[in-house]
């Protein structure tokens, strides 16, 4: 009887283990979902700022030498509006991988 009961107890162990292992796998699984899906948008949010970056540099680099004062002027307004667009992007970025490192 005694070694049933120790058959019993080590079986029901082993379940609990074999479901332990299950649950922290499937959490594993979510969470890179989640990871890759989050990269995915930084990466987008990246790329379209270097689309812009690269749209600028192209009219800098117009037909004529000199660009006249109120195209610079227009540039350094729209430098002024995307730089807190960027400063965020950076800060979103380094924030989340940071969370990232801290629960691995």
């Amino acid at each position: 009887m005694d070694l049933r009961t120790r058959y019993t107890a080590l079986v029901t162990l082993t379940t609990q283990h074999v479901k332990y292992i299950s649950d922290a796998l499937r959490r594993l699984e979510e969470e890179e979902k989640e990871v890759e899906e989050e990269k995915q948008a930084r990466v987008g949010q990246v790329s379209e700022l270097l689309g812009w970056v690269k749209g600028l540099q192209g009219r800098t680099r117009g037909p004529s030498a000199e660009s006249s004062l109120a195209a610079q002027q227009a540039i350094s307004e729209q430098l002024a509006g995307r730089k807190e667009q960027v400063a965020e992007a950076i800060r979103s970025t380094q924030g989340f991988l940071s969370s990232k490192q801290a629960t691995k």
